[in-house]
């Protein structure tokens, strides 16, 4: 039971003890009320409620409906409550009623936390100045959705930087191969040119070599038909 409670007033169940521990210093406190509904001697009864694992019933329940000034609603296969403890209020008092802690009865002794999923009830009773029952749920899920946004920025912003990244580097590939193309074609264009440069200069060598060539062999000729005219003037003379 206590840690049911624990879980509708502070929404942690781990907080039983500290339930546990407020229930019974109240009950001690006044114990000319809750003394007449025990039939045992009263401090062994506190004693005894105060180990762990040692269950509490409907007094604790209604100690508890008036430490926190909440009713308390009991469900037991219905969607109408079964039991409801109802704390001492003051009558006079116009303020609203602070919303019910909700529990589920089952076997002999077992209490279950019911919650409900449209009504944030946790810290309430608790007299916390500025409270605001499902703030930190709503605060929680305003962050949960910044976070998400930011995510999807830096998400987006990280894509954008791998693309540019990629442009960058498909551009530096292409200027690389421009480059390579061009340091190709000028080395075959060089060599083109020193090969016509060197056939152009070999064609002139050539020419000239057959110019001189046709130049000395006529020079022969003419020396061949000089001496020839000489022989034959040089007969003629012989004869007269």
């Amino acid at each position: 039971m206590f840690r049911a409670v624990a879980d509708q007033v502070y929404g942690d169940e781990d907080m039983h003890d500290e339930v546990r521990r407020l229930c019974l210093d109240y009950m001690e406190k006044n114990r000319d009320h809750f003394s007449q509904f025990i039939t045992e001697d009263f401090d062994q009864y506190i004693s005894r409620k105060r180990e762990k694992g040692v269950c509490g019933n409907h007094i604790e329940l209604q100690a508890i409906s008036e430490i926190y000034s909440r009713a308390i609603e009991i469900y037991q296969y219905s969607a109408d409550p079964i039991n409801i403890f109802n704390p001492r209020v003051d009558i006079s008092s116009s303020s609203k009623p602070n919303a019910p802690i909700r529990l589920s009865y089952h076997g002999s002794s077992h209490y279950n936390s019911v919650v409900d999923p449209y009504e944030a009830t946790i810290g309430v009773g608790l007299g916390l100045p500025g409270h605001s029952p499902g703030s930190a749920d709503r605060n929680l899920v305003r962050e949960a959705i910044l976070k998400s946004e930011s995510q999807l920025i830096e998400d987006a912003m990280l894509k954008d930087k791998i693309r540019l990244s990629d442009f960058e580097c498909t551009e530096q590939q292409i200027s690389e191969q421009v480059k390579n193309f061009l340091n190709v074609s000028y080395f075959k264009v060089s060599e083109w040119s020193r090969a016509a440069q060197d056939d152009a200069e070999e064609k002139s060598l050539l020419a000239q070599v057959m110019a001189l060539s046709q130049q000395e062999y006529l020079n022969s000729l003419i020396k061949k038909s000089t001496k020839r005219n000489d022989f034959d003037q040089a007969g003629s003379s012989k004869s007269s």
